[in-house]
């Protein structure tokens, strides 16, 4: 089922296209773990995975935020008038909020499991490369 364009405000649209982004660098530092440090040659990667999970830990709920204050804007607005404005307000401030912490949350645990992973696999080998 496609969702509309509407689903969730343009505030759920970004947390999707972190989402994504997110899915990708985990997917690379699980392949890059897999390989032994292969696949991307070792630490210039793992620099650019742990600053960009950290980004999107730090932005997923600040985007929720975000939506939640757009979402009870729009729910205020719909007070004065139609009470479908009321629960498309509110149901976009839930929908942004749950979305962007549960963003976050997954990509926390996910990447402090591959960093303990990545630093167990250097401990093992003495270098990634080695």
């Amino acid at each position: 089922m496609a969702l509309p364009l509407s689903y969730g405000g343009p505030v759920f649209w970004a947390i999707a296209l972190l989402s994504f982004s997110a899915a990708f660098i985990i997917w690379a530092q699980i392949l890059e773990c897999l390989s032994g440090g292969r696949l991307f040659h070792g630490a210039p990667f793992g620099i650019f995975w742990q600053k960009s999970t950290g980004l999107i830990i730090i932005s997923a709920p600040l985007l929720g935020l975000l939506g939640t204050i757009r979402g009870l804007r729009i729910a205020f607005d719909g007070l004065s008038g139609q009470m479908e404005n009321l629960a498309a307000g509110l149901g976009e401030a839930l929908i942004s909020t749950k979305d962007g912490l549960i963003l976050a949350l997954i990509t926390l645990i996910a990447s402090r499991l591959l960093k303990y992973l990545w630093e167990r696999q250097r401990g093992a080998k003495g270098t990634i490369n080695g």
